[in-house]
């Protein structure tokens, strides 16, 4: 099956998700996770209308960018956790960054941005660890409004909002669970803004190949699809 026929049922799925949840199909956001794929898979995918693409580290992220420059109009995600060395390579490249995951991080970032103010503010999305895994990348929920307040304030960035990746051996009740959490903090912290004072309008991150209809359901406005897009990975070499 060609990528433009998977991407043809994937967005039919799409519709009808969105068609439960009472939701607006032109609010969903298909981001092709492209890590390990070839160049031709991702030209077919870009040619069927996908823009964006994400890579989970930088020098794969750089490689593509120089492979495929002549996309001219696609955007280029950053989904994997940053290295503190590879912070300067990331702003430079990559259009999108959706692992924030520690103050840390910002920390590094922000100094960075600041030495070169010429930069456009860089869009973020902060990495929830919405299942408390100890192995994994991200901030804790209740950790999650003070570090939205210092992105907030920082003007070298611009917030999009909240990701998060399930715990991978969960069914799909449980991972439903986890998305109706990632939504029930995303309006907390929502409000808690509003109060004071600050209408700031927070996006979801969530769902993959193999639960993103139910990650649309409970309230994704991005999803990360490779697999279901590609087929399986080319192996690596």
């Amino acid at each position: 099956m060609s990528v433009s026929e998977r991407l043809a049922e994937v967005r039919t799925r799409i519709e009808h998700a969105c068609v439960r949840a009472g939701r607006k199909v032109e609010d969903i956001k298909l981001l092709a996770v492209s890590k390990f794929q070839t160049a031709g898979l991702i030209e077919e995918a870009y040619q069927a209308g996908l823009r964006d693409f994400a890579e989970n580290y930088v020098q794969s992220l750089e490689d593509r960018r120089s492979t495929l420059a002549h996309l001219s109009d696609a955007r280029w995600h950053l989904i994997g956790h940053l290295q503190s060395n590879k912070v300067k390579s990331a702003l430079q490249i990559a259009n999108v960054f959706h692992a924030l995951d520690s103050e840390k991080l910002f920390d590094m970032i922000s100094k960075r941005l600041k030495e070169t103010p010429t930069w456009a503010p860089w869009p973020v999305f902060i990495e929830v660890n919405i299942d408390a895994e100890p192995q994994k990348a991200g901030i804790s929920p209740e950790m999650a409004f003070s570090l939205v307040e210092r992105v907030l304030g920082d003007r070298h960035l611009s917030l999009l909002g909240f990701m998060c990746v399930p715990r991978a051996d969960g069914s799909l009740g449980q991972l439903r669970e986890s998305f109706v959490r990632m939504r029930l903090l995303r309006d907390k912290v929502q409000e808690d803004l509003k109060n004071k004072g600050i209408n700031q309008p927070l996006l979801l991150n969530m769902g993959m190949s193999g639960d993103f209809e139910v990650a649309i359901e409970e309230g994704a406005d991005w999803v990360r699809l490779g697999t279901i897009l590609f087929g399986e990975r080319a192996p690596r070499t």
